[in-house]
């Protein structure tokens, strides 16, 4: 932290996630009724930026307080108001003094521009040589590294505390001078947007809108959200003469399946994706169900009835026991596509509950039990180990969500993956 000759106050060095800013000053005021704050840019920052990591900053909490003498502690003053000459949408400057450190008061993306807030205190306070004033800037929890750069406290003494004319915006200032009736509607609209900012009638209006707005803030983001895409024209796909990608001259290819398969049911209209997913658990498709079931066979037998699980195509082994994997894909699309009923028949057919001692008649003619005449000798997956150990222990947590588990790791527990040093904090 650097103070400049202008009286500003400008940071450098390594940015944290977190950072607090404590200044103490004194003055010989008689009576302090408010505190300004100039957010100023600087070359030295950023793209020549107001913000330490570039074009905004979200300050959390503004906080002053008082100490009468050197040896007294400080007491804390409560501010009863805010202005200031710009907000981000959902960013007041109210939220810098609303108690709440994951809300703020932020002044938006580019173009970046030197702000100005101001910060009346609930009673005067008197001043003097041995008199200081504490103000803690705090910088909001929900968004690191977003510091003031460049930036400059004062203190007043006036009655009525706000920012000056010349931070009033240029749209209000210009719609200020022309007469009242010959005012456009966007300009009256924009003078009285601007007036319900600033007024003393409508800070506590203020105040509950932020309040609302924090709540609001807090419970979006306490909602799981999942990326939704939504469909638009589709561009041309072409079949690229000897992979040349330069030239449109190929044919158009449009959605389909392969021949030797089922086709797609979309009507006369090009098949989407909804129609592909329909296609997959069509019971004229039973390719899906019998690659699940397979899956499912290699889980509780060691080895699927196809022990290629990925590609059922003509380079896949033949299953071994074809009758049975087309029983058990009908029996899963019959059932509704019922997971734990497929599991259940599994486990509890006599096949599963065979011992997996073998005889030396089975080893010569079946060495691999692919005619599953036993049950086989297979190791469990990781997970499995894992789950099972917590089972029979006791610990294992069967309700899926919730927070995640953090397990114990010795001190350079990753550094033989190679991860790089900045990982392994």
């Amino acid at each position: 932290m650097t103070q400049l000759p202008d009286h500003s106050v400008l940071s450098s060095g390594t940015r944290p996630d977190q950072d607090t800013y404590r200044i103490t000053a004194r003055s010989p005021i008689r009576g302090i009724t408010a505190v300004r704050l100039e957010v100023m840019r600087d070359e030295s920052l950023a793209g020549n930026e107001i913000a330490r990591a570039g074009e905004t900053f979200v300050l959390g909490e503004v906080e002053v307080a008082v100490r009468a003498k050197p040896s007294a502690d400080p007491k804390r003053i409560k501010i009863r108001s805010a202005t200031a000459s710009f907000s981000y949408d959902g960013f007041p400057i109210a939220a810098a003094i609303d108690g709440n450190p994951n809300t703020g008061w932020a002044q938006g993306p580019r173009p970046a521009r030197d702000r100005i807030a101001s910060f009346v205190l609930d009673r005067p306070v008197r001043g003097g040589p041995d008199v200081a004033m504490i103000i803690t800037l705090r910088q909001s929890r929900k968004h690191p590294r977003q510091q003031l750069g460049k930036f400059r406290l004062s203190l007043t003494e006036v009655e009525s505390a706000h920012y000056d004319k010349a931070t009033v915006p240029t749209n209000v200032l210009t719609a200020l001078k022309i007469p009242v009736d010959e005012r456009k509607t966007n300009q009256q609209q924009a003078i009285s947007t601007f007036y319900r900012t600033i007024a003393a009638q409508t800070q506590r209006v203020n105040f509950e809108l932020a309040r609302l707005e924090r709540d609001r803030m807090l419970l979006l983001g306490d909602i799981p959200t999942t990326l939704v895409s939504e469909s638009t024209n589709a561009r041309p796909i072409r079949i690229l003469p000897r992979g040349n990608w330069m030239t449109d001259s190929g044919g158009l290819v449009t959605p389909g399946t392969p021949h030797f398969l089922p086709a797609i049911n979309s009507g006369t209209n090009q098949p989407t994706r909804l129609d592909l997913a329909n296609w997959f658990v069509s019971t004229n498709n039973p390719l899906t169900a019998r690659v699940f079931v397979n899956r499912l066979w290699k889980i509780y037998f060691g080895t699927g009835l196809s022990r290629t699980l990925d590609d059922f195509g003509i380079q896949g082994e033949w299953p071994t026991h074809p009758e049975l994997l087309d029983w058990l894909a009908t029996e899963f699309m019959e059932s509704g596509w019922d997971v734990k009923h497929m599991v259940t028949l599994m486990v509890s057919s006599r096949t599963y509950r065979q011992s997996s001692q073998s005889t030396s008649i089975l080893d010569e003619r079946d060495p691999l039990n692919r005619l599953v005449a036993r049950q086989s000798r297979f190791r469990l997956d990781a997970e499995f180990v894992r789950d099972n150990a917590l089972a029979i222990s006791g610990l294992l947590v069967d309700k899926q969500g919730g927070p995640s588990v953090h397990p114990y790791q010795p001190d350079g527990y990753y550094l033989p993956l190679n991860f790089p040093q900045a990982q392994l904090k």
